[in-house]
């Protein structure tokens, strides 16, 4: 019976169409198609069983009386599951409000809806939908809906897709003939000269104010290299046979390497520190540590050149050990000098 009166609605509903189209020609307006998903309130039961979900299948009918508002009305048949195996069915109708906010493609939906399945509800409804025009008169949507109760308390989800043709729009006005207006001369060719950039790298050389920078450097907007800051650090380590303090032969490229580094900067100067084990008195520990800074500051300055007034020494003696062991291999590491030189160097930012 319910499924009888929902065909006989939306059959009235088609069956008008032509009348109000022939009234309403200018008026665009459409029929569709559409099946939906329902995720039913959980509260919600049939002879004392919880609703679970189902399916909505129905047709429309719709117009756009304004240029931002469309109006719908659905009849759909509904087919419910409901938990311990049972199913309920009915009709489904609603009466929809289309705001359309962007050029009729996605809109809000509001309205009301007359739930007949096992017990009759009226809802109020809220939710988003879009459309895709495959061309004039044929579009998809998709739309989810929020439905609540008005009579009894729940909430009520709907999903689904449906399928639109739409007609009536307004009929295309003949156009005018304009009056022949005799063409006027083409004007003469413009030659525009392109702007130059002999250097290549991006900026024209009206506004270059670095000529010749090569193509492959990240520029400015004058046309400059631009440079990012790298640190650039060396570290010299040479350790020391118990209670000596002459440089082993093992040790000299290390500090010839710390001579070319200084000369590569020459403007950083070194501080050579000197340490010792803790084995011996303290006081000639300290002595020790300084004549093992002194034996690498001479090797510095008089093997590879180093101005002297670029290295100074220190002796710390046993008070900065590398390690507090008690044991041969702590005292080895104990017995060293330590160099360390860092200088900050700017290098041109690639392309």
């Amino acid at each position: 019976m319910r499924l009888h009166k929902g065909i006989t609605v939306v059959a009235g509903c088609l069956l008008a169409t032509s009348v109000v189209a022939e009234e309403l020609n200018n008026m665009p307006m459409n029929v569709g198609a559409s099946l939906r998903y329902a995720a039913m309130d959980g509260d919600r039961q049939y002879q004392g069983s919880d609703y679970d979900d189902g399916l909505l299948g129905g047709l429309s009918f719709g117009m756009d009386p304004w240029e931002e508002i469309g109006l719908r009305l659905r009849a759909e048949y509904a087919d419910m599951d409901v938990e311990d195996g049972k199913d309920d069915d009915g009709m489904w109708y609603a009466a929809d409000a289309l705001f359309y906010f962007n050029e009729k493609k996605h809109y809000i939906i509001t309205g009301l809806d007359y739930i007949d399945l096992d017990d009759s509800n009226t809802a109020v409804h809220l939710g988003i939908g879009g459309r895709h025009f495959f061309n004039d008169a044929v579009a998809m949507s998709a739309e989810l809906i929020a439905h609540q109760g008005i009579d009894e308390s729940f909430t009520d989800f709907t999903v689904g897709v449906g399928l639109a043709y739409y007609f009536g729009t307004q009929a295309a006005v003949e156009p005018t003939a304009a009056p022949e207006v005799a063409p006027e001369p083409e004007p003469e060719p413009v030659v525009v000269v392109a702007p130059k950039d002999s250097d290549g790298d991006g900026v024209y050389d009206a506004d270059d104010q670095c000529a010749d920078t090569p193509a492959s450097y990240a520029v400015d907007e004058r046309g400059c290299t631009l440079y990012k800051d790298e640190v650039v650090s060396k570290t010299l380590l040479v350790n020391f046979d118990n209670n000596k303090a002459d440089v082993k032969d093992e040790y000299l490229p290390e500090i010839e390497e710390l001579a070319e580094f200084m000369n590569q900067y020459p403007q950083l100067t070194v501080t050579i520190e000197g340490h010792t084990s803790s084995a011996g008195a303290a006081d000639y520990n300290q002595q020790l540590s300084e004549k093992r800074a002194k034996a690498v500051a001479t090797e510095l300055v008089e093997r590879y050149s180093v101005p002297a007034s670029r290295v100074s020494t220190v002796g710390y003696g046993e008070t900065k050990p590398l390690s507090t062991e008690n044991s041969r291999e702590a005292a080895a590491a104990n017995r060293r000098i330590v160099a360390t030189l860092t200088v900050v160097e700017k290098k041109e930012i690639e392309r």
